[in-house]
């Protein structure tokens, strides 16, 4: 079953992006045994969609599955992790989370903004 891999510079991009020590203006002590809730800006798939179209210079399509038609290429993993997405998600407050923290979370349109692309007439990257 193919699977997607992770662009590299998704995956460094994501470390470069990790909070550093003393990043976050807070007592050790204070941060021990805490949970942080990490998250963007909510956005709709049609929003994310045009942000994307925008960023690639080319027209993109949400289009969705039922859990059948994923399930012919995605791993059961892949499924149980968008049904959590369907039925649950993540409620956090990013607004509650700056505050606290002192760091303002990358909004998607900046995340893309940073994002190197290739220009459409370059695209499948050869």
């Amino acid at each position: 079953m193919p699977r997607a891999s992770v662009p590299k510079w998704y995956e460094s991009a994501s470390r470069a992006e990790l909070p550093k020590k003393g990043d976050i203006d807070c007592d050790g002590e204070e941060a021990i045994g805490q949970t942080v809730g990490i998250a963007g800006d909510e956005k709709t798939m049609t929003e994310m969609v045009s942000l994307l179209s925008a960023k690639v210079g080319r027209s993109v399509r949400y289009v969705q599955m039922s859990e059948a038609e994923a399930g012919r290429f995605m791993p059961e993993e892949g499924l149980a992790m968008e049904r959590w997405f369907a039925q649950r998600g993540y409620h956090v407050k990013v607004p509650a989370l700056e505050e606290r923290w002192g760091l303002r979370m990358t909004r998607l349109a900046e995340c893309l903004k940073d994002a190197p692309w290739p220009p459409p007439r370059q695209w499948p990257p050869g």
